[in-house]
């Protein structure tokens, strides 16, 4: 009798040991269904989001659009001002909004794209100060038929704000630096930066200078092959154009040269820089003519400390050369943040570097180019736009003297009409924020 008391003593004991893991499997259960019920409900929420988005988009009025602009860096504005500015004209639904840049010298201030918009007189949303996440939801809340991010790089800004995060829109771009003048950074890189990043290949359209040469670098380098390109010509270009001084400077007898030296001397990044080559001719040059020419000194803003750390020059070397161009009263240093003031000044660009040699077109103006000969190789547009200046290489450095007062003083300027034809490919036909409203109202 004891023996089955005790028999049944055991089997109880395992019957409570089950119940207890049956009951610790319930409760697993329970926060698993728990678990998947958040997440569906989630996914369930952003769907909603996504189709009600969709259908304020459908039923938004043919003639007047919700225009998003997202800001990261307003100092490249000017590629996106005149579509703001046109849109607002045509009375769209324009918001601008100010959000982080994550790139590492921008890092020191929060609001800083709030700072400099507020500085503009442009009306924005401040997203700035919003925990990462929870702008994307505010920004679907608007509706946009179409938003502009400013640049293709997606490390630069949150990532709720990447193309992936912004497919239930259509995204725009006008690229920010202008025309593409390179191949690639680096001899060794295998991406087309330029047209092939993961931002080029979803963008709804992508807003370019009127040439058959960019179809074609696109049609050949990007995975889409330039289906979303559309040739508009850039604003930027169309926004330092209307900040040039419309009426023509008196003639004088002493000729205003802008000297813009580039900040590449690496020779596996870009190439272009010629300063330590060129900065003793262009020296004597000033030297000799005092009482004819003028230089104002405008380096790109990363010269010094890419010259410094290239290890081509000290900073006490540096500090030497410049010392003795501060002596003469012929030489002075550009003051303005807008190149706008020195492309007015001046006469002729003296240049080795990449932008400008598209930028100054606008001027009408001549420019001369100082040619590395190691730089990177330029794209079928980079070498036609580059063909519009006056290539002095470094091995012909003795004759500048000679170049610049053929074209100054002599008046001979016979790539006069090339500029001319390569200023209409920049711009396009008409005006390019015009042409790229115009395509919106047509296509969205």
């Amino acid at each position: 009798m004891v023996g089955k008391l005790d028999s049944l003593s055991d089997e109880f004991r395992i019957l409570e040991e089950k119940l207890d893991r049956t009951q610790q499997e319930l409760e697993n259960l329970k926060n698993v269904s728990f678990q998947i019920s958040s997440h569906v409900s989630s996914q369930v929420q952003r769907l909603e989001n996504s189709l009600s988005c969709l259908f304020q988009r459908v039923s938004v009025p043919a003639e007047r659009k919700r225009i998003v602009f997202l800001i990261h860096n307003v100092a490249a504005i000017d590629a996106i001002l005149p579509i703001i500015y046109e849109a607002q004209r045509r009375e769209h639904r324009v918001v601008v909004i100010a959000i982080r840049n994550k790139f590492s010298s921008s890092q020191t201030n929060v609001e800083s794209q709030h700072i400099a918009l507020q500085s503009l007189g442009i009306e924005h949303l401040r997203f700035e100060k919003l925990n990462p996440g929870e702008g994307l939801d505010y920004l679907k809340s608007i509706y946009p038929d179409v938003i502009f991010r400013q640049s293709p790089w997606e490390r630069d800004i949150d990532e709720e704000f990447s193309i992936e995060r912004l497919r239930f829109s259509k995204v725009c771009y006008a690229p920010y630096y202008g025309i593409q003048f390179l191949r690639h950074f680096t001899p060794e890189d295998p991406v087309d930066y330029h047209c092939d990043q993961e931002f080029h290949r979803k963008a709804w359209a992508i807003f370019v200078e009127d040439a058959t040469e960019v179809f074609d670098n696109f049609k050949n380098s990007s995975l889409m092959r330039g289906i979303n390109i559309v040739p508009t010509g850039l604003p930027k270009y169309e926004h330092l154009t209307g900040q040039l001084s419309a009426s023509s400077r008196p003639e004088k007898n002493i000729k205003t040269i802008l000297w813009a030296p580039h900040h590449s001397f690496d020779k596996n990044w870009l190439g272009f820089a010629t300063f330590i080559e060129t900065h003793n001719e262009i020296l004597k040059f000033l030297e000799e003519n005092k009482d004819t020419f003028n230089i104002i000194f405008r380096p790109h803003p990363l010269f010094k400390t890419n010259l410094v750390s290239s290890g081509k020059m000290t900073n006490e070397q540096y500090e030497s050369v410049m010392n003795r161009f501060k002596e003469l009263p012929n030489f002075s240093f550009s003051t303005h943040s807008s190149p706008h003031y020195d492309f007015d000044a001046s006469d002729l660009l003296l240049t080795d570097g990449i932008s400008f040699l598209a930028s100054y077109l606008v001027t009408h103006k001549p420019i001369v180019w100082l040619d590395s000969n190691h730089h990177m190789e330029f794209t079928t547009l980079g070498a036609k736009v580059a063909s519009g200046s006056y290539r002095l290489s470094i091995e012909n450095l003795p004759s500048l003297q000679t170049v610049i007062r053929t074209i100054l003083v002599d008046g001979k300027d016979p790539l006069f009409e090339e500029r001319e034809k390569l200023r209409k490919i920049l711009l396009g036909k008409g005006r390019p924020s015009e042409n790229i409203l115009n395509y919106i109202e047509q296509n969205v």
